[in-house]
Order: C-alpha cells, then sequence, then structure tokens
C-alpha cells in the first residue's frame, strides 16, 4: 500500500513540478543542464519525460520500502539506512538528479 501511494504522489508531483534532468539520458534528447543548458522548473507544463526529474521516483520508492522494512523488521533498520542513504548519492553522482530532486 505505501508503495501505491508513494507511486501516485510521486507521478502527480512530477506533473506538477515539472524540472528538466541534469543530463540527457532519452532518445528525444530531452532538454537538460549538461548537455542543452536548460534549467529550471515548468509548472504543470507537460507529462513528458524532459519534464519527470522531481520529485525522483528511485528515492521516493526507496525510501517507502525501506521504511516498511525498518519498521516491520527492526533488524533491518540499518541496511535500511544505508541503502536511503547511498540510492540518492549515486543518482546524483550519476547526474540523473539534481541534489533536490531526492
Amino acid at each position: 500500500i505505501a508503495l501505491v501511494i508513494t507511486d501516485f504522489w510521486t507521478e502527480w508531483l512530477k506533473y506538477l513540478f515539472g524540472r528538466y534532468w541534469p543530463l540527457t539520458w532519452t532518445v528525444d534528447n530531452n532538454p537538460s543542464l549538461i548537455d542543452t543548458n536548460d534549467y529550471g522548473f515548468h509548472f504543470f507544463a507537460s507529462k513528458s519525460d524532459a519534464f519527470q526529474a522531481f520529485p525522483s521516483g528511485h528515492t521516493s520508492l526507496t525510501i517507502a520500502s525501506v521504511t516498511f522494512l525498518a519498521l516491520r523488521y527492526p533488524i533491518f533498520k540499518i541496511p535500511a539506512i544505508i541503502i536511503s542513504i547511498v540510492v540518492p548519492f549515486s543518482l546524483v553522482a550519476l547526474n540523473h538528479h539534481f541534489l533536490g530532486d531526492t
């Protein structure tokens, strides 16, 4: 249930904020900061992939998953904390998201 709710709100917020990616990664050469020097939010702009950077779906679904595991099985608390730090860090390090997106 947590993943379904998280995914619903993440997709709705992506449409609301319409943020460009830091790096072009789609076939359509989407606007991005590194490749085309485009940056910013475009509120209610589009549902296209070019405006889907904020908030990070990978981060939000990871946090929802590990929070459930940590609360349900306290023995997994430390691995959950490590995972919830590593996933956003790797997304920023690989230029998939800005720090604020995660």
